[in-house]
C-alpha cells in the first residue's frame, strides 16, 4: 500500500531574496492562477522511494511550495517486495543503457512488475477522486 510523506508547507516569502520585484509579482499571479485551476482537486505525487535520487530532491521542494501556496499536493511512495524493486533497478540500468544485474527481462520479471504495481495502483486509486492530478515520477 502505498505511503505518505509528509512536506510541511512552505511559504513563497523565502523567494523574495532571491527575487526581483517583478519575478515576485509574476510568481505571485501565477500562483493564484495555479490554485484557482486546481481548486477541489488534489495534486498526487507517485514515486518508488522517498530517499535519494533526483525525484526526491524534486519532490521536497515542489510538494513543499505547493503546499505553502495552498494546493493540496501530495507525494505517495508505493511498496513493493525485494523481487519487485531488482526488477525496477534492471529496468532502470536497460533504459540507460547499462547491463546491471544481467538478469533478464523475461516473463517472470513482468509478472512480478505487473503484480506488484496493479495492487499499489488499487490501492491509490481508491483515494483518488475524479479532476485529480496524478504525475507518476520514475
Amino acid at each position: 500500500m502505498p505511503q505518505s510523506v509528509e512536506i510541511a508547507p512552505v511559504g513563497s516569502e523565502r523567494l523574495r531574496d532571491v527575487l526581483s520585484h517583478e519575478q515576485v509579482e509574476a510568481f505571485e499571479a501565477g500562483a493564484a492562477e495555479g490554485r484557482e485551476l486546481l481548486d477541489g482537486c488534489t495534486v498526487w505525487n507517485v514515486n518508488s522511494t522517498a530517499k535519494g535520487g533526483g525525484v526526491v530532491e524534486l519532490l521536497r521542494p515542489l510538494v513543499g511550495y505547493a503546499r505553502g501556496l495552498g494546493i493540496d499536493c501530495r507525494w505517495e511512495v508505493i511498496g513493493g517486495d525485494p523481487r519487485f524493486f531488482d526488477v525496477t533497478k534492471r529496468l532502470h540500468n536497460r533504459l540507460h543503457g547499462a547491463a546491471g544485474d544481467g538478469r533478464p527481462l523475461d516473463d517472470d520479471a513482468r509478472a512480478t512488475y505487473e503484480r506488484t504495481l496493479r495492487a499499489e495502483a488499487e490501492a491509490l486509486a481508491a483515494r483518488i477522486d475524479t479532476g485529480d492530478v496524478v504525475i507518476l515520477h520514475d
